[in-house]
């Protein structure tokens, strides 16, 4: 028995059977080739990685960079993946939301770094305004000296 024809926005263009699959399946958010879940913009993890090292192969490069399907197989995909920042930042921000420093994996003491960090932001910003270490004491100082000119 035949299956009933499926009328949609590709039934009558002049492609063939095979191509107007694979815009389906595009569509439905699934890769071209197998109808698996798609990963990247058109394929599935697999047939993702197999294009790529096609590709590589064809035009004899041998640089590999970073890619959004190498860290999905290293299980590194997660909300900072796909933001356009440097990887730097992206693991800053994955360090900040498992509270650890950003710039080790030591545990958080201000809202953004540990301790031996935040020493040290804190001694790069007084040098950076021009300011000499402040006296913890001035302030008292200041108010002791002015009662002993008042009496």
């Amino acid at each position: 028995m035949p299956q009933p024809r499926v009328i949609d926005e590709f039934s009558y263009l002049a492609v063939s059977h095979q191509r107007k699959t694979q815009l389906r399946y595009k569509r439905d958010g699934k890769c071209q080739t197998c109808g698996e879940p798609r990963v990247t913009k058109t394929h599935c993890l697999k047939h993702a990685l197999a294009v790529r090292r096609r590709a590589r192969k064809n035009t004899g490069v041998t640089r590999h960079n970073k890619s959004l399907t190498d860290y999905i197989t290293l299980g590194i995909v997660d909300e900072f993946t796909h933001l356009p920042i440097y990887e730097f930042e992206k693991t800053q921000l994955r360090h900040l939301r498992d509270g650890k420093c950003r710039f080790c994996d030591d545990p958080l003491v201000t809202k953004r770094c540990c301790l031996k960090h935040a020493k040290a932001q804190r001694e790069y910003a007084r040098k950076r305004n021009g300011c000499k270490r402040r006296n913890k004491n001035a302030r008292s100082y200041r108010a002791a000296q002015q009662l002993k000119e008042a009496a």
